[in-house]
């Protein structure tokens, strides 16, 4: 649509290459709307019936099968207690930042992502096989790192924390840890 707009303004026809680049417009936005809806949605308003456990598998296939990186989940047998939908979805968050950086700065072959419970704490742990490296002198360690920072805010806005490990050559791990409250396990 593009070229074709160039070709009708050189031809001097206006309104037909306006009418093109409005269609431009119009494709621009629709594709720009369902971007930020897969790099921002993990959840699918059509299947409010997914609990977290398959919205992460899910979301985990979806991610090998397009980066080439194996992407394993493992949980506890008897099933996660219920959180609050702001948590899992904050979690769900912090976990598709963690695998952009992995795919973007790690070099790695694969990704576990595993769910512990402790009294009243869920620790989820995201790691990976790559090159890891040194938290005190990597490059731009002294600059604040803008994913890092959110993915911490994002577990501080539901009373967790986050913690980064990594040695390099031997990978690096994610450990955020979320207060949680009795109630049913969902699978």
């Amino acid at each position: 649509q593009a070229q074709a707009a160039q070709m009708l303004m050189k031809q001097n026809q206006l309104d037909d290459a306006g009418k093109n680049l409005d269609g431009l417009v119009r494709a621009a936005q629709e594709a720009h709307t369902n971007l930020r809806h897969y790099i921002l949605g993990l959840r699918a308003p059509l299947a409010p019936q997914r609990n977290f456990s398959e919205t992460l598998q899910a979301y985990l296939g979806s991610f090998h099968q397009a980066w080439g990186i194996k992407a394993t989940f493992d949980a506890p047998s008897n099933g996660l207690p219920s959180l609050p939908a702001e948590v899992e979805d904050q979690l769900l968050h912090i976990i598709q930042e963690a695998l952009v950086n992995i795919r973007k700065h790690a070099g790695a072959k694969r990704v576990d992502v595993s769910i512990t419970l402790q009294a009243n704490e869920m620790t989820l742990t995201i790691s990976d096989d790559g090159h890891g490296f040194d938290l005190q002198n990597a490059p731009g360690a002294a600059q604040e790192h803008f994913g890092l920072n959110i993915m911490r805010e994002r577990a501080g806005q539901v009373g967790g924390h986050m913690e980064i490990r990594s040695i390099p050559g031997h990978g690096t791990h994610v450990v955020i840890s979320v207060p949680i409250t009795a109630g049913p396990a969902s699978n």
